[in-house]
């Protein structure tokens, strides 16, 4: 899950969340006014209260089939938002004004893709220019309504059906490498002399003999210090990144391995306490809104070490 608050009027500019997270806090991308890109996985299933709310640079979004629950206000006040698809035929729309439990989404339509915000008067909201939705679905009965325009999608475009094809793939290559064993019957003698080849494992053996020399390397380049932080080896630390860590964070709260390598949890554990939690996230988060804000692009090991300085 990702946490509530987690980048909170932050200057991350784009976010993808991996698959494996199921739920978006309230609150936890709120006022990322230079946020441009959202990709949510095939596994979300929550979006939270002012989720997105206030991204007035976010012009698109499209929400997986797997989604079941919206909550109030998840993209409110995102004034340049023109797009919206919804692939869910069954996404619940929360009750959206705590301050009127008498109210629905009926009476408070525009809280949920809502573009303007509540300088307006009531009944002068903007909607995205195009919302759509699956023909017999909860957001077109919410819609309808509502009195909100929308149009329908064929469910030929709906991208569930792609995960079939690639299941037909690996039926057909197993039957490849079984010929090729057959081939690799006749390379064993070639196979004893590759083993020299992975000698050069050999070389990054000599490498470590260097490792002097290599940490101050990642630390003149900018974005990576060492891999700190760098969970997914992309090399830079980003809000995949954080994703990554609250996965893993979320699976060792379940009694679970992480599912990281050794050396991705050493990059994960960002604050060197030990433990992979949210707050490694979070710190994964700032540093990576620090260097899209335009700040200059110091190390994180240096950007952590600011922060204690300063409080």
């Amino acid at each position: 899950m990702i946490p509530d608050y987690f980048a909170q009027y932050t200057s991350v500019a784009s976010i993808k969340i991996p698959d494996g997270v199921t739920s978006i806090g309230m609150y936890a991308f709120q006022g990322c006014q230079e946020l441009t890109e959202v990709k949510l996985p095939s596994t979300i299933l929550n979006i939270g209260e002012d989720a997105f709310s206030y991204c007035s640079d976010l012009t698109e979004v499209t929400i997986p089939g797997s989604a079941e629950r919206m909550e109030p206000n998840a993209f409110y006040a995102c004034t340049s938002l023109t797009d919206v698809t919804v692939y869910s035929s069954d996404l619940h729309y929360v009750t959206p004004n705590k301050l009127r439990p008498d109210s629905t989404p009926e009476t408070a339509p525009g809280n949920y893709f809502l573009r303007t915000d509540q300088t307006l008067e009531y009944g002068q909201s903007q909607y995205p220019e195009h919302l759509r939705c699956l023909a017999g679905s909860t957001t077109e009965a919410y819609c309808k309504a509502a009195g909100i325009p929308y149009e329908l999608i064929d469910e030929a475009e709906i991208p569930t059906e792609e995960p079939t094809e690639p299941t037909e793939e690996p039926t057909e290559n197993p039957t490849d490498p079984t010929e090729e064993p057959t081939d690799s019957t006749e390379k064993p003698t070639n196979p004893t002399e590759e083993p020299t080849v992975p000698v050069e494992p050999t070389t990054p053996t000599e490498e470590p003999t260097n490792p002097d020399e290599q940490p101050t390397e990642p630390e003149d380049k900018p974005g990576n210090d060492g891999a700190l932080g760098d969970v997914d080896d992309s090399g830079s630390v980003n809000a995949s990144d954080a994703a990554k860590v609250l996965i893993a964070a979320a699976n060792i709260g379940a009694g679970k391995a992480s599912g990281l390598t050794a050396d991705a949890e050493k990059s994960a554990d960002v604050n060197g306490d030990g433990n992979i939690n949210a707050t490694d996230a979070a710190l994964i988060l700032q540093y990576a809104a620090y260097i899209g804000a335009g700040n200059p692009e110091i190390p994180l090991t240096d950007f952590l070490l600011s922060k204690k300085k300063t409080g």
